[in-house]
């Protein structure tokens, strides 16, 4: 009589290898301990068990050899030593070394010199400076980068040093730590003060980077003053203003326009803005005597489709009349 078959594992079987006690998966599957164990073995899997508690003769170790030491005498990983000698207050075999802190000036020079010439001038380890200048995102020093002529160097000071960094096209981190070399002190922020009407007229009619070129300012301080002003991004696929529409803004409400135009509301009114017009209360059109008589008593919203006047004509004419806004009791009472 022939040796058995041995019994195929399935998928559901070698989903518990590892996860179960060898015991518990043969008495389930029907196979003796020693398959379910070579089979767990092939398959490099092994079994969860419990923390190993320490003996008083493994503590005694504690801090008389280094961790990893004692990790490989007791078959422990370093991080199980190094939680039980921390938790119990045992110092380390050797004591870790306090570190330096950076200062300013040393952050600033890093990249621009080899980090083996840094190490040696701040006395710090070569692997200290690797890993500091990496973790502040600064690029390892090339010689073969571009070199720095006398005329861009002279432009140092005379701005932001981003703005700089825009028009010789360089990092700004680059135009930093060259300024710091020279010993240039940094150019004053330009104040919100020192703005010119005809730098406001510019912005929103071209893109900020453009913008920034044109009237010599940074990109950031483009985004923040435009922001301010409530000017709208450029987009390249707005069509421009004719002369005829320019010449009825500001005439008209805003809204009408839009509809008017194809255009937004808030575009109007940022083109209105820049061209230094006050907004338009209400229409031209003369309010007729059975129209005043409905404000107060029907919803706005409801009046201006009614009369074809825009809603704030409606609010900014009842106002002016002292009249207050329809409670909702009243608008169930709409007069026909």
């Amino acid at each position: 009589m022939g040796a058995l078959k041995p019994k195929p594992w399935t998928e559901a079987d070698v989903a518990q290898l590892g996860r179960v006690p060898d015991s518990v998966l043969a008495k389930r599957s029907g196979r003796t301990i020693k398959a379910v164990v070579e089979e767990r073995t092939r398959r490099r899997l092994g079994l969860p068990t419990p923390p190993r508690r320490w003996t008083a003769r493994e503590i005694r170790m504690l801090g008389r050899f280094s961790d990893n030491e004692i990790a490989r005498r007791l078959g422990r990983t370093p991080s199980d030593v190094r939680e039980h000698r921390v938790a119990l207050r045992i110092p380390p075999l050797i004591p870790a070394q306090k570190s330096r802190k950076w200062t300013y000036a040393e952050e600033q020079l890093l990249g621009t010199e080899s980090d083996e010439e840094l190490a040696r001038r701040f006395k710090r380890t070569l692997a200290s400076v690797k890993c500091h200048r990496a973790a502040l995102g600064i690029a390892i020093f090339d010689p073969q980068c571009r070199v720095w002529r006398p005329d861009e160097e002279a432009l140092l000071g005379t701005a932001m040093d981003r703005e700089i960094a825009t028009r010789l096209g360089r990092t700004r981190d680059a135009v930093t730590q060259h300024r710091i070399i020279l010993g240039i002190p940094r150019s004053p922020r330009v104040l919100e003060s020192e703005w010119k009407p005809e730098e406001d007229q510019v912005l929103g009619t071209m893109s900020d980077e453009d913008t920034a070129r044109r009237i010599e300012r940074s990109t950031r301080a483009i985004q923040i003053r435009r922001q301010k002003l409530g000017i709208a991004k450029f987009d390249h696929r707005s069509r421009p203003y004719t002369a005829e529409e320019d010449r009825l803004i500001g005439k008209i409400p805003d809204e009408e326009l839009a509809k008017r135009f194809g255009r937004t509301p808030g575009a109007i009114g940022v083109r209105r803005s820049q061209l230094g017009r006050e907004k338009p209360e209400t229409l031209r059109r003369p309010w007729k005597a059975e129209e005043v008589a409905l404000l107060g008593k029907v919803a706005d919203e409801i009046l201006a489709v009614r009369f074809g006047r825009t809603l704030e004509a409606i609010k900014v004419k009842r106002g002016k009349l002292g009249l207050v806004t329809p409670t909702p009791k009243d608008r169930t009472r709409t007069p026909r």
